[in-house]
């Protein structure tokens, strides 16, 4: 192999191999705090938000308890540590946060659309690895649809 093609492959591993570290080392990694999670998943799905790089979010094991999540444009991923291992569920002391009229505005944290995880705006997103746990009981504030 000549000299320039070895730098060439050599520069190329170098760039793999950082760009693989930086993916990992720029991982943002939550656990369940076991009684509401809202604050700490919204700041999460805030921080990948019209990024041009894609973010990682790393959910550890257990359930996290949530009230309406809504993010704008997500560029990444969120990953948690299998299927009945990550749980994500509507908050248990109060009914999931719903605006009035649905779909007559757009959706803001003050005033939600009965959607548990809500993205919008286009982004690029990737969900793995956790179970959405919509329990039998579980209760929506009011709200119409804008006709």
């Amino acid at each position: 192999m000549n000299l320039k093609r070895y730098i060439i492959v050599t520069i190329i591993a170098g760039m793999l191999a950082l760009s693989a570290s930086l993916s990992i080392a720029g991982a943002i990694s939550i656990k369940p705090n076991g009684s509401d999670d809202t604050a700490q998943l919204q700041a999460a799905l805030e921080s990948c938000s019209g990024t041009k790089s894609r973010c990682k979010i790393v959910l550890s094991e257990g359930t996290f308890y949530t009230d309406v999540l809504l993010v704008r444009n997500f560029n990444g991923k969120i990953v948690g540590q299998g299927a009945g291992k990550t749980i994500i569920r509507p908050v248990t002391d109060r009914p999931l946060g719903s605006t009035d009229i649905v779909f007559e505005n757009d959706p803001t944290l003050a005033e939600p659309y009965p959607i548990l995880l809500h993205f919008s705006d286009g982004g690029n997103i990737e969900l793995a690895d956790f179970t959405l746990d919509f329990p039998s009981d579980m209760k929506v504030e009011p709200y119409v649809t804008f006709d």
